[in-house]
């Protein structure tokens, strides 16, 4: 996983309706894929100290039930919680990702069964990285169970989602079959993917008509004063969107990334960019998301240069000195005083030669010795 990655599930996952059949609070503040029966957390490098302390004393205390009334809590995390973290309640821990290294494997699954508690743990392998199970076979992990997604998507839609199932099989016209039941996970999955996916669309719906009304309110501001240039057109996007398109290009990037006893099972040439794509609830074609990704990259470059350029600036005004430090006990001081006062535009050179064009000796010591008390004081400053 990746710190885009959980930035941006997480995200999703918060302001996507609820799934759940059985959530009857209307609020409108009621969002999140699980409603107020699971709250969602994150965790990864990129977050400050104290605010990783409090979302797991948040999530320890929602896994535990003790504050939550036994409701049960998510925690979207990268590697940063594959160690080291004591949380007594979890009794799932699911690696989307597989780790980049073989014996972060047990780290991972470490964090659930803690205390003498049971706990599972689940990972999920695309077809291509099978060979990653006799890898972990041969480190001493035994008694891996595989389970049918097929089996375990039915159940899903069975127990507690039936209206996902319904809406799946409505909007695929009859396709996925209501007679057939080996089928009723698929209409289940399709209408969670459809779903995921309308939430990104209309949230940068949303974020258009936003900037459609912040520019209306600024014209009328200025009075429908004309101006000879025209405004430059923004290509306006959500929030939801460009998060989604930083998670796919890190997915890509650090994919290969494994440890070299398992790079060659992680190729990323096995990969079905089309579908990674989909998983991120993007409805673009891989080439389109690497045009945008190139685009906005470019956009922040130039942007960051500017910012660079005006820092230079404004350092470099702030270390020019108007009274230079001249050492007062030396006798060619008031030659060098005289010579740095007048600040004049021609080259040093000039000023050391004479009226004969020949080299002035005094003034030359005197000009370099001013010049090496003026470095001196700007190193004591």
């Amino acid at each position: 996983s990746t710190c885009d990655g959980v930035d941006y599930h997480e995200a999703l996952f918060t302001e996507m309706a609820s799934i759940l059949s059985n959530d009857n609070d209307d609020d409108d503040d009621d969002n999140g894929i699980f409603g107020k029966a699971c709250p969602i957390y994150k965790l990864h490098g990129n977050i400050p100290h104290a605010e990783r302390n409090s979302i797991l004393r948040k999530f320890g205390q929602g896994a535990n039930g003790s504050s939550t009334n036994g409701r049960a809590a998510l925690l979207l995390a990268t590697d940063v919680a594959a160690r080291g973290l004591n949380l007594p309640g979890v009794d799932w821990t699911v690696q989307y990702d597989p780790p980049c290294e073989v014996a972060d494997y047990a780290h991972r699954a470490g964090r659930a069964a803690r205390a003498g508690k049971g706990g599972h743990s689940l990972l999920f392998l695309l077809p291509s990285e099978r060979a990653f199970l006799d890898v972990l076979e041969m480190k001493g992990c035994q008694n891996m169970t595989a389970l049918s997604l097929t089996s375990t998507l039915n159940e899903a839609a069975k127990i507690f989602c039936g209206n996902l199932q319904q809406d799946g099989e409505k909007r695929s016209g009859g396709g996925y079959g209501t007679s057939k039941a080996g089928r009723s996970g698929e209409a289940f999955c399709a209408e969670i993917q459809h779903r995921l996916e309308e939430c990104v669309v209309e949230d940068t719906a949303k974020a258009k008509a936003d900037a459609a009304s912040a520019a209306k309110a600024a014209a009328l501001a200025s009075g429908g004063k004309r101006t000879r240039k025209k405004p430059k057109k923004e290509k306006v996007e959500g929030r939801l969107l460009e998060m989604a398109r930083s998670a796919y290009t890190s997915y890509i990037c650090s994919y290969p990334t494994k440890e070299k006893a398992v790079r060659h099972i992680f190729s990323a040439r096995a990969l079905h960019l089309g579908h990674v794509a989909r998983s991120f609830a993007l409805k673009e074609p891989p080439k389109a998301l690497v045009k945008a990704q190139v685009r906005s990259e470019a956009t922040t470059n130039a942007s960051s240069m500017m910012e660079t350029e005006g820092r230079k600036r404004r350092k470099s005004k702030a270390l020019t000195f108007q009274d230079p430090v001249i050492d007062d006990s030396n006798n060619d001081s008031e030659i060098a005083r005289q010579i740095i006062s007048k600040r004049p535009k021609h080259t040093p050179r000039e000023v050391m030669l004479g009226a004969d064009k020949r080299v002035d000796n005094k003034q030359a010591r005197a000009l370099l010795h001013a010049r090496a008390t003026r470095l001196q004081g700007m190193d004591a400053m």
